[in-house]
This record gives structure tokens, C-alpha cells and sequence, in this order.
């Protein structure tokens, strides 16, 4: 962990490498389990032979993995919609007003035949 000095303040500094913001980050699935987790290392089960990723919290402490200076970070691609229900909301909704503009289209033409279907 890294001290904040003040104790009292709660601006992380700029400096920091948050693994929140990493690239390499895997957020929980499951709603009871609240670790984030790091794909860049695994542990194996010798037991069953499954493998999960590492406790990004485990890898940050371990100097000759990623370390407290986060050596091994890697920025996010920034994504305007990470959630994939968002982005596809977002799709119906470009689809929406896309067969909108259709429909104005063709009734101002006066022609509708071709281009329109009954839903």
C-alpha cells in the first residue's frame, strides 16, 4: 500500500498506477467476490490442474512481479461503452433512427414501395 500524506486526504496522486486503470485488470464476475485480478499471472491448482488469475492485490505487493511501482502497467484503451449491453443498446438505437430517417425519407418522395416494410 501507499501511504497518502495527509492521512486525511483522498486525492490519489497523479503518479500513481492504479490497477483499476490497467489494461491487464480483470474486474469480478461473480457478485460476492470484490478482488480485481491480474491476467498477466496465474496460479495453478496442483490439485485439480485448473488455473485462475492472480489477486491484482497480490501481484502489486510481489517486487518481482509487478511491484508497488506498477513496472509491468499498461494504460486502458479508453472505451466509450464498456458494458456490451450499453453498446448494444446503442446499436438498436443508431438501427432505430437509421430506419427513422428511412421512413421520412420515402415519405417525402411520395415513394415508398421499394424502400418500406411493414413491420
Amino acid at each position: 500500500m501507499i501511504r497518502i500524506t495527509p492521512p486525511s486526504s483522498s486525492v490519489v496522486p497523479k503518479d500513481v498506477r492504479l490497477c483499476v486503470q490497467c489494461r491487464h485488470a480483470r474486474h469480478p464476475t461473480l457478485p460476492h467476490d470484490k478482488d480485481l485480478r491480474c491476467t498477466l499471472f496465474k496460479n495453478l491448482n496442483v490439485v485439480t490442474g485448473e488455473t485462475e488469475h492472480e489477486l491484482a492485490i497480490h501481484v502489486r505487493k510481489d517486487e518481482s512481479a509487478c511491484g508497488l511501482s506498477g513496472k509491468l502497467y499498461e494504460d486502458v484503451i479508453p472505451r466509450q461503452n464498456p458494458d456490451p449491453y450499453s453498446s448494444f443498446l446503442a446499436a438498436h438505437d443508431d438501427e432505430v433512427r437509421e430506419r427513422e430517417t428511412e421512413k421520412q425519407d420515402g415519405a417525402s418522395s411520395g415513394t415508398c414501395e421499394e424502400s418500406c416494410t411493414l413491420w
